[in-house]
C-alpha cells in the first residue's frame, strides 16, 4: 500500500519572513545616507566616478559616470551576458546527450 506524504504548507513562513525582511531593509535606509557621502567621495577620488562638466550619466550631487565608465560598464554587461548564454547552452548539449 503506497502512502503519499503531503508538502508542509510554508506559505505562512514566507510571508513572515518577508515581512521581517522588508522591516530591517527599512531601518538599514536610515544609516545608509550616513555612508553615501563618503563612498561617494571615495569613489570620485579613485577615479571610479567623476564630477563637473563631463558627467554623462548623473548619478548624485554631481557626480556621475563620463562616457569611458559607461562604455566600460556596458562592455562588462556585454561579457556577462555572453558568458551565460554560453554556460546555458553548454549545459543544454551536455544534458541532452
Amino acid at each position: 500500500m503506497a502512502t503519499t506524504q503531503q508538502q508542509p504548507d510554508t506559505t505562512d513562513d514566507w510571508i513572515a519572513l518577508l515581512m521581517l525582511l522588508t522591516g530591517v531593509s527599512g531601518m538599514g535606509l536610515f544609516s545608509l545616507g550616513t555612508f553615501v557621502a563618503p563612498a561617494r567621495d571615495l569613489a570620485v577620488q579613485w577615479g571610479l566616478l567623476v564630477r563637473g562638466d563631463a558627467v554623462l550619466i548623473p548619478l548624485m550631487d554631481g557626480v556621475g559616470l563620463d562616457i569611458w565608465r559607461t562604455l566600460i560598464l556596458a562592455g562588462i554587461f556585454v561579457l556577462f551576458v555572453a558568458g551565460s548564454i554560453a554556460i546555458a547552452r553548454s549545459r543544454r548539449r551536455r544534458e541532452g546527450r
